[in-house]
């Protein structure tokens, strides 16, 4: 990887780690693309078409906060619908932002969002990394489509309460996970969240579901992949990422850590990662940089390699 690309990623992840969007539009790498007779190339050499999963992984903080949510670890933190359009790709999904006028004391009202609509490359370039998925087998894309249109024409609002239970506004993975079954998708529900005391805590005073969680890494399946893309120098260098978020959960899942472990609260009020963290994350993201013939996404090498090089970091652990 050239020393530009090298200072382009730690800039990027610095940027997230501030709590931040990583500023202006970086290249995107697109790594794997799935090419054969069933999945002929249809924009940018990738065989996209309406209804796929788009799954990403956010350059933002909260992106470790989510990583919390669930009980084991996930990739991704967000998810939409690729949906074709005059021959050009388009991604829906729903999202929020924090408001800041007027300021409500309960953190949780200070959020609003709705459906979004912006070009696949428009989507993906402010991300570190995302994968494109063909939906459940049997789905109809084209009834997917027209649900996430459907939305965005009602200006659907973002749930700030992250009820599953009602679907007159939609968190974000939800509205995926509605949107396919729209397209006759089998339904899944939220799963168990993780039992950590500190974080626990945390999510009482945001005033979100505290025992249950829906991680977009319940839509990933590898053997759906069609595209794969993002601010990395390889697919192999996000994997080695990812590994490194895991061993970061692996750590905190236990019962006797705490938020400050792994966050900052600056005087500002944001929060950010810790110092430490954010070198962690950086390096291993960089652990094969030099390595010929580098290990590639799904290699149990890389995992065994940033589980070794976390114990020497911050000491090892017992599962």
């Amino acid at each position: 990887m050239t020393t530009t690309i090298k200072a382009t990623l730690a800039a990027a992840l610095l940027a997230f780690a501030s709590g931040c969007s990583m500023g202006p539009p970086l290249r995107v790498n697109i790594y794997d693309v799935r090419r054969d007779a069933a999945h002929p190339p249809t924009y940018a050499g990738m065989p996209l078409r309406s209804g796929q999963v788009i799954l990403t992984e956010s350059p933002e903080t909260t992106s470790y906060a989510f990583m919390l949510i669930p009980d084991r670890f996930h990739y991704f933190t967000h998810g939409g619908v690729v949906v074709m359009e005059d021959g050009e790709p388009w991604v829906y999904e729903i999202n929020a932002e924090l408001i800041t006028f007027p300021i409500h004391e309960r953190v949780i009202d200070n959020v609003e969002g709705k459906v979004m609509r912006r070009r696949l490359f428009e989507y993906v370039t402010p991300n570190l990394y995302a994968e494109v998925l063909e939906p459940p087998p049997g789905v109809d894309g084209q009834k997917v489509a027209d649900f996430v249109r459907d939305h965005y024409k009602r200006k659907t609002k973002f749930d700030v309460n992250f009820r599953f239970d009602e679907q007159e506004k939609f968190y974000c993975t939800e509205f995926l996970e509605f949107a396919l079954r729209a397209g006759g998708s089998k339904p899944m529900t939220p799963g168990p969240a993780l039992d950590q005391p500190s974080f626990q805590l945390a999510k009482k005073w945001l005033g979100v579901p505290e025992h249950e969680a829906f991680p977009a890494g319940y839509f990933y399946d590898e053997e759906r992949m069609v595209a794969s893309m993002g601010q990395f120098g390889t697919r192999g260098a996000a994997f080695a990422y990812f590994e490194g978020k895991k061993e970061i959960f692996r750590r905190f899942a236990r019962k006797d850590q705490r938020l400050g472990y792994i966050f900052k609260l600056k005087g500002t009020g944001n929060i950010e990662l810790r110092d430490d963290v954010t070198r962690f994350v950086i390096s291993v993201a960089h652990l094969f940089d030099d390595v010929r013939d580098a290990p590639k996404w799904g290699d149990s090498r890389i995992t065994r390699t940033v589980r070794r090089f976390a114990d020497a970091y911050f000491g090892p652990v017992v599962d």
